[in-house]
């Protein structure tokens, strides 16, 4: 009889603490009153003939205003306008050896297709160009390319991970020029931005860092937690230049957190009602967000302060 008392006793003790424990969550997690999200519109790229299958990558072109899609299930990249009109789709070719981890679109217009050990080019029409020559960059069979960005000089930078964690600065033939090791200081270069220094993500280690031009560390933050700012499977981010943010794209979390650039956490916003498994993210010029995840869907807001 005393035992069954002590159970008792402990359950309700457990219930207390769960209790005490999801209020303070969900208090945690309300969103800040000094922000609102405004939704905009949604892509999926039906009237190509088909939709959207396998949402790898976004990259915006500020210059020429469109958005480029890898749609990596369809083996293809769909081009639209910032306003999701769809332009152009093209198929990436079957019989090359193409990875599929980031696309970006350099001055010249060429669309660069990354991953494992190489970057292929396209045209706009979507006609393959070859393979750049990255012979030049040292130690470069070790490459794993998980990122790439281009600057205003048109340079190209490449995130490597794994066990050569490391970026590396080429020109725009793929000349290597410089590169900053990793140094114990990080383990992937997941989403690399080059604006202001280096801004990326260290998934495997539930961290954003942030670098300044000769490669020390700036600001490194993140925590695992399901609370607002935490992290639990990291899976993109991108830099906000019109609001001086970072937004990161949380598959499990099923969010996507906005933080200043010295790490502290601002606001928050998804769920399951709103995302299922976000795993892409993209940020224009006006402070749009797109947010591609396993519905198959862009969807794109605004977080107006």
């Amino acid at each position: 009889m005393r035992e069954i008392h002590l159970r008792g006793a402990v359950r309700a003790l457990l219930a207390v603490i769960f209790l005490f424990l999801s209020a303070a969550s969900t208090k945690a997690e309300e969103p800040s009153a000094n922000y609102r999200l405004k939704y905009l519109f949604s892509v999926d790229a039906k009237t190509t003939g088909y939709k959207l299958r396998g949402i790898i990558g976004m990259y915006v072109d500020e210059t020429a205003r469109e958005l480029y899609i890898l749609d990596g299930g369809n083996r293809r990249v769909v081009i639209t306008d910032t306003e999701g009109t769809p332009l152009y789709n093209f198929r990436i070719p079957q019989d090359k050896d193409i990875s599929f981890a980031c696309i970006v679109v350099d001055k010249l217009g060429r669309i660069m297709i990354a991953g494992g050990k190489n970057i292929a080019l396209f045209d706009y029409r979507g006609d393959f160009k070859g393979f750049i020559d990255l012979s030049s960059i040292p130690d470069n069979e070790t490459l794993l390319i998980q990122s790439m960005d281009v600057d205003s000089r048109n340079h190209i930078y490449i995130g490597s991970g794994g066990g050569d964690a490391r970026i590396i600065e080429l020109d725009e033939n793929g000349k290597f020029i410089s590169q900053i090791k990793a140094d114990g200081k990080f383990m992937n270069v997941n989403s690399l931005s080059v604006y202001n220094g280096y801004t990326f993500l260290d998934a495997g280690n539930f961290r954003i860092i942030r670098l300044n031009e000769s490669g020390e560390v700036v600001v490194k933050f993140g925590v695992l937690s399901s609370l607002l700012g935490g992290l639990s499977m990291p899976s993109g981010l991108a830099v906000d230049r019109l609001n001086d943010r970072i937004v990161v794209v949380d598959t499990n979390r099923m969010k996507a957190i906005l933080f200043n650039r010295d790490g502290r956490a601002l606001y928050e916003f998804g769920g399951p009602q709103m995302f299922r498994w976000p795993r892409a993210i993209a940020v224009d010029r006006q402070g749009h967000i797109y947010v591609g995840d396993g519905s198959d869907n862009v969807r794109v807001f605004e977080v107006v302060e």
